[in-house]
């Protein structure tokens, strides 16, 4: 048995979890604004049969994991050497949507909706780990579903929600080397058009709850409330200038001294360089207000670069300077950069890629039963994904997918000294760091 280190060090794996730019993102390489227009819930799908009532796919992943429990391969450590195994996925889905859904508030009808449902079967298969614990099969699932309702041409309304649960192998977890944690999001977009459409607004507010299954982590469990609001002005056919605002509420259930209310303010322009280029800038500041501890009062920044030809080759760079609340600590100030590619060459082909890196800076972290560690931690994170499909038939579509993750960090974190694991008496020392490769052959089914 390993034992369960009762510290956040883990988090990273959330946080690559959600920033791998997943097949339907990479068709929209872009940063308009820290507030867009409407938040898609319900992504758009090239191969999909139909794109009104019900309809659906099952997708299918056969391939190699090269780290299984997100180890550092640590020699140092007994508790942190890679398990790499085979893997398989199936996720079948299933949605219910309006002809115009896609169209989102360029609808021309005056309700748009749509709802989907999934479910996320993993199985792992190897030799490496006592009682086989990572061969044990697990299950996430997802629900989510947005309207949108246009009682005028100047005011148009989003409704959304979408709720998901995460499980994932991990070597921290002695019990059942799983972490698995539920996300949700709920919120209300309004966008405004006085006028002859020379000025928009958009007013977003959105309900956001992190909850994790596990009770001995209850102390990352928190709530969200976010305004966001954004007012742009176009002063040639297609160049438009832009102010945007987010404010926070975050709150911890367990410990009240973790809230802060982050403010942030944005302007910025954007505009076509050519016909196939479009480029956006955008800068401001931004304040914390933590309840306590350290509090960020940074500048901030994005950039994009988009070149489309002909909806067939799609390439973006993008960057942005920010910070957010952090499990692990109070706030991580972080640079992003990522590279997109979308290319359809014909209708039956679709290729798709990312490469990004970031530089992650967190402060203040915090410890629990008597871990130990420095108040700071820097990490590097690379990722790059790519994924290759065929359209077979118009029900089935083959392909092979790529993913590549790794975060580098010096952080080190020792827990107290225990006497449960006679194998290792004492204190040991966690890193957080880790390599991941994996490699799957797809086949999807649409009906």
């Amino acid at each position: 048995m390993r034992l369960k280190l009762k510290i956040f060090s883990f988090w990273l794996v959330i946080a690559m979890s959600s920033l791998v730019v997943s097949t339907a993102s990479a068709q929209g390489a872009g940063v308009a604004s820290p507030v867009t227009r409407e938040k898609a819930i319900i992504k758009n799908n090239p191969f999909q049969l139909k794109n009104e009532g019900f309809s659906g796919m099952i997708d299918i992943f056969a391939g190699y994991d090269s780290n299984i429990n997100y180890a550092a391969g640590d020699s140092t450590s007994i508790y942190e050497g890679t398990v790499g195994g085979l893997a398989f996925l199936l996720n079948p889905s299933i949605r219910f949507t309006t002809s115009d859904l896609s169209k989102r508030f360029n609808s021309s009808s005056k309700l748009a909706y749509g709802v989907e449902a999934s479910i996320l079967y993993r199985q792992y298969y190897n030799t490496a780990t006592v009682d086989n614990i990572f061969n044990e099969p697990r299950f996430g699932a997802s629900l989510g579903g947005e309207l949108y309702y246009k009682p005028s041409d100047n005011f148009k309304i989003q409704l959304f929600e979408k709720g998901t649960r995460y499980s994932e192998p991990h070597y921290l977890f002695s019990d059942t080397y799983t972490q698995t944690w539920y996300q949700n999001a709920l919120g209300i977009g309004m966008l405004v058009v006085p006028g002859g459409g020379l000025l928009e607004m958009v007013l977003r507010y959105e309900l956001n709850l992190n909850i994790f299954e596990d009770a001995t982590l209850s102390a990352g469990n928190r709530m969200g409330h976010r305004f966001g609001f954004r007012a742009s002005y176009k002063f040639f056919p297609y160049t438009m200038v832009w102010f945007s605002t987010t404010y926070d509420i975050w709150s911890y259930f367990d410990n009240s001294a973790r809230g802060s209310m982050p403010l942030r303010l944005y302007g910025g322009v954007s505009t076509p360089i050519t016909t196939s280029l479009a480029l956006t800038l955008g800068g401001g500041y931004g304040w914390g207000f933590y309840n306590s501890g350290n509090s960020p009062s940074t500048w901030l920044a994005l950039g994009s670069l988009t070149y489309t030809l002909v909806n067939k080759l799609k390439l973006g760079f993008n960057y942005n300077h920010t910070f957010e609340d952090s499990v692990i600590g109070s706030f991580s100030d972080e640079q992003n950069f990522s590279l997109t590619a979308y290319y359809q060459p014909y209708r039956t082909i679709l290729f798709q890629s990312s490469l990004g890196f970031r530089l992650m800076n967190y402060y203040d972290i915090y410890y629990e039963n008597g871990g130990t560690g420095d108040s700071t931690r820097t990490d590097t994170i690379l990722y790059a994904t790519f994924s290759g499909q065929y359209r077979f038939s118009n029900n089935l579509t083959f392909g092979v997918n790529y993913r590549f993750m790794m975060d580098s960090t010096p952080y080190r974190v020792t827990t107290s000294v225990q006497t449960i694991y006679p194998d290792s008496a004492g204190s040991i020392v966690n890193n957080p760091s880790y390599m991941k490769h994996e490699i799957f052959l797809t086949g999807t089914y649409y009906f």
